[in-house]
């Protein structure tokens, strides 16, 4: 294998294939090519930039969780229901989502060559090992969408059923009413 240490990053990520079918030529696995990139991508990167990929990592959980609670509120909103939660204030969530939002934006545009890289490293080492980069990135993104798609249906039951709770309505009108109110 060529030493790959002294190689640039762009260098590097034009050079995986002939990295990796050098190292399938030492009959390694799979797994292992993949580790052993992986270890070398990360000593290209510099600290910043791995903490950037942390606090966006975080920064998506955290999106998801004030908006799950943003979804609840306003469902209860929708139902007069007004003094459900006295802990934290809805008004308060909104303010944070859109700061980690902003958080977010402000990541992607200060680091965009270190995501462009990122992109490029993994489409050429897939496309190394053969595999097709574009289906499997669809295919993640539809997970992610599916996963999505459940944390809202598990946010309208909740809040479906504690609404049916307050009112003493069946659950299964409260919850098509709810639907109704979302595809309204």
């Amino acid at each position: 294998m060529a030493n790959s240490s002294n190689m640039s990053r762009n260098t590097y990520i034009g050079d995986i294939s002939r990295i990796v079918n050098s190292l399938k030529e030492d009959n390694l696995d799979e797994s292992v090519i993949r580790k052993r990139m992986k270890k070398e991508f990360a000593q290209k990167t510099s600290v910043g930039e791995t903490i950037a990929l942390y606090v966006l990592g975080i920064s998506f959980v955290f999106i998801v969780v004030f908006g799950m609670h943003i979804c609840y509120a306003t469902i209860m909103w929708e139902a007069d229901i007004y003094n459900f939660w006295d802990r934290f204030s809805p008004y308060f969530s909104m303010i944070i989502f859109f700061a980690l939002c902003l958080v977010v934006f402000v990541i992607f545009v200060v680091f965009m060559r270190f995501f462009v890289d990122y992109f490029r490293y993994f489409k050429a080492l897939d496309e190394s090992f053969g595999y097709n980069f574009y289906l499997r990135l669809f295919r993640g993104l539809c997970i992610f969408a599916l996963v999505f798609v459940g944390v809202f249906l598990m946010v309208v039951l909740f809040s479906s059923w504690q609404i049916s709770n307050i009112y003493n309505v069946r659950f299964d009108i409260t919850l098509i009413n709810v639907l109704g109110e979302i595809f309204d």
